[in-house]
């Protein structure tokens, strides 16, 4: 994104205190599977438990997160260019990377994108039948880049999934977030397919 203040995770490593203004959450498991919200904490907001419900006890997981009190999106770098060394060593591990990000919509939807294309497909039709408005992500932010993140696990293609912010708000308002967790559940049922 041209808009990133920095280019990469090294620079921003320079710049900003860690513990301060983000933190780090890597959490390895013996899976195939790794869950990243490279966007998550104040970033993004939303990603992270999203991210977190997805990735439950069996897949490992990594959040980069935004803790500043304001211009958490000072902290985005660009998904083509993340590069936090502890995230790449967790992803050399694993065969699939699914990414959570969240865009700007307001309306109820998620964009499903990566290299992945049969696994994304898969996501959209299982997302929709359990009335989750979903669509293949042919926007700008499809995460296609053979350098995006979702895309550097040891398959070379991966899925990341841009949750609107309406959608965002609507799981995470509800009571004791059982939305959030049917969510992750159609999620988990998909990738349980692929893997």
């Amino acid at each position: 994104m041209s808009s990133d203040r920095y280019r990469d995770f090294r620079q921003l490593a320079r710049h900003e205190q860690e513990g301060c203004a983000f933190r780090r959450v890597v959490v390895p498991r013996p899976s195939t599977v790794t869950i990243v919200a490279p966007h998550g904490g104040r970033i993004e907001p939303g990603t992270s438990p999203i991210a977190r419900a997805i990735a439950a006890e069996d897949y490992a997981l990594y959040l980069f997160e935004g803790l500043k009190p304001g211009d958490n999106r000072h902290l985005h770098i660009t998904s083509a260019n993340f590069d936090d060394p502890q995230c790449l060593g967790l992803i050399s591990r694993s065969r699939l990377v699914l990414t959570v990000h969240g865009c700007r919509d307001w309306d109820v939807r998620v964009y499903v994108g990566g290299r992945h294309q049969q696994l994304a497909r898969r996501l959209v039709a299982l997302l929709n039948r359990h009335h989750f408005p979903a669509e293949l992500d042919r926007t700008y932010h499809a995460g296609i880049h053979t350098r995006n993140i979702c895309n550097r696990g040891t398959l070379r293609q991966g899925v990341q999934l841009e949750l609107s912010a309406g959608l965002r708000r609507s799981l995470l308002r509800s009571p004791r977030q059982t939305e959030v967790r049917r969510f992750a559940g159609v999620i988990r049922a998909g990738l349980g397919t692929a893997v």
